[in-house]
């Protein structure tokens, strides 16, 4: 078998073991002994320059799609008869998010991308809870059912359905993300929302502000929740809790009934608790709400500060010069971080341990 490079294929961030099964998986037939034996892995490792564990990855790759039977951890066989293309391997994701909102159109987009790169191009099926624990369970059983190799949950809420997920990840591996799941032991890849908390907290505090508005949807995860509870330490908060999702949908429907309900209130709740600052998770839903509404004398004394996807969106002018602080979270990352630790669950058929946290990056 010749070789000896590992070329580059659908984008510079390819793992290196993806590359190795590809280049492999077109080589099948090429230089193998008369049993169809392939060269050991250490051979391997030094024909590619790659470790011994991106050939055991590579390895594990190509048996999953049934082209090569592995001995003993040290070399592989060709599965006699076997057609080298290989099925499309499937991974499920579920969200609580809002169906066919912006956000998940993006969150798709990100997944499909990430599962493309990271996956040797598997294709994700993401599908929304819509807040509905037993919707949940029956999207999770309906992708068992249909083949996915694991699974993305972010999920509806800490207490309901720690038990289900926990037995299912003897089934397939299950990787959380964006927080936990009441005492389900499985592996979590979230934002730091708590060290976010501190340093905005911080920063309102220097500027000589004392009082922040927390722009907030009428659920909020406990993400969100450890966020606002280490803003307090350092400045005092008051929580505005209304149905920003809801509002934003009808918007999306040309009714701007509970827009106008919302700002209404919203207005009298930033003169009544004499606000100097204004903070939310959501930017664009901050940027209409106060940076266009609200009365430019009241707008100008209110240093507003806001959580952005790594997917910039656009802003109206008002929000632009009105200096608004910017914490970016980048949803890109955290789904390539959890489809890794997803990987090597897979291929060392051992779950991994803990919780690992992407800090959230102000944006300059």
């Amino acid at each position: 078998m010749s070789g000896g490079k590992l070329e580059r294929a659908n984008g510079e961030r390819e793992a290196h073991y993806v590359r190795l099964a590809r280049h492999l998986r077109n080589r099948l037939g090429d230089g193998l002994s008369a049993d169809g034996r392939l060269p050991s892995y250490r051979t391997l490792a030094d024909e590619f320059s790659v470790s011994i564990g991106v050939v055991q990855r590579a390895m594990e790759l190509l048996r999953q799609e049934s082209l090569v039977q592995i001995h003993h951890g040290k070399s592989g066989r060709i599965v006699p008869g076997k057609s080298v293309q290989p099925e499309i391997a499937k991974y499920g994701m579920i969200h609580p998010y809002t169906p066919g909102n912006d956000f998940e159109r993006n969150l798709i987009a990100i997944a499909s991308d990430v599962f493309d790169r990271e996956c040797n191009h598997a294709v994700p099926i993401v599908r929304s809870s819509n807040g509905s624990s037993a919707r949940e369970r029956e999207l999770a059983e309906t992708m068992v059912y249909n083949g996915v190799r694991g699974m993305l949950l972010s999920p509806e809420n800490e207490s309901a359905n720690a038990n289900y997920f926990q037995e299912l990840a003897r089934r397939i591996p299950v990787m959380l993300i964006d927080q936990p799941l009441g005492d389900a032991d499985l592996p979590l890849v979230m934002f730091d929302y708590a060290a976010a908390g501190e340093e905005i907290g911080r920063k309102i505090r220097r500027s000589g502000r004392r009082r922040t508005l927390l722009l907030l949807n009428e659920k909020t995860n406990s993400s969100i929740e450890a966020l606002t509870a280490n803003m307090s330490v350092h400045v005092t908060t008051f929580a505005f809790r209304t149905p920003l999702f809801r509002m934003a949908a009808r918007v999306k429907q040309r009714d701007f009934a509970l827009f106008d309900t919302i700002r209404e209130r919203l207005l009298k709740e930033l003169e009544a608790c004499e606000a100097d600052s204004v903070f939310s998770p959501f930017d664009i839903l901050l940027d209409h709400l106060v940076c266009l509404e609200m009365p430019p004398k009241l707008r100008a004394r209110l240093q507003c500060a806001a959580i952005r996807g790594d997917r910039l969106e656009w802003h109206s002018r008002n929000y632009c010069d009105s200096g608004v602080w910017e914490w970016s979270a980048s949803h890109t990352d955290l789904i390539r971080r959890a489809v890794e630790r997803l990987n090597r669950w897979q291929f060392s058929h051992q779950m991994p341990r803990g919780v690992r946290k992407i800090k959230l990056k102000e944006v300059k």
